[in-house]
């Protein structure tokens, strides 16, 4: 039953409830003004005033989009990727990489003088015939010659 109720509020997460403002606008509001407003409650009013008035525009900011994220889920992904550099550093590995399997076993270089060589690889026939022709004719006196040409 509560995931029921979970997961409605998500999906009116972007409802509107009035010109401006949002459902999850109203949940910030709640959220930063009402802790401020009960906080305040023996402060005289000139200083309550603008405590409430600037807890509730602190609320509605931290949820307005720039860049396609509100603020403070801009501020989430920000501190969550400066922690990611300080226990891990910059160096990317297939573990970091979503969707990767990484191997079992790790990967070692061959030795340059091991018993495995490279081999060059064979040119496709049409290729190797462009280049003798190309180079038969450079060698006959046509240096004006494109190599590429047929």
């Amino acid at each position: 039953m509560s995931y029921r109720m979970l997961e409605e509020l998500q999906n009116r997460r972007k409802e509107k409830v009035a010109v401006f403002l949002t459902f999850e606008h109203i949940v910030a509001l709640i959220v930063v003004f009402f802790p401020v407003f009960l906080g305040s409650a023996s402060l005289p009013f000139l200083i309550r005033g603008p405590l409430c008035v600037g807890a509730a525009l602190l609320g509605l900011a931290l949820t307005l989009e720039a860049h396609g994220l509100p603020i403070y889920a801009q501020l989430l992904w920000r501190a969550r990727g400066l922690l990611r550099l300080r226990l891990r550093g910059t160096l990317i590995t297939p573990d970091d990489l979503p969707g990767t399997i990484p191997p079992a076993v790790p990967e070692r270089a061959l030795p340059l003088d091991g018993p495995i060589r490279a081999i060059a690889r064979a040119r496709p026939r049409h290729l190797a015939q462009r280049r003798a022709t190309s180079s038969t004719s450079r060698a006959q006196g046509d240096h004006d010659a494109d190599p590429t040409a047929e």
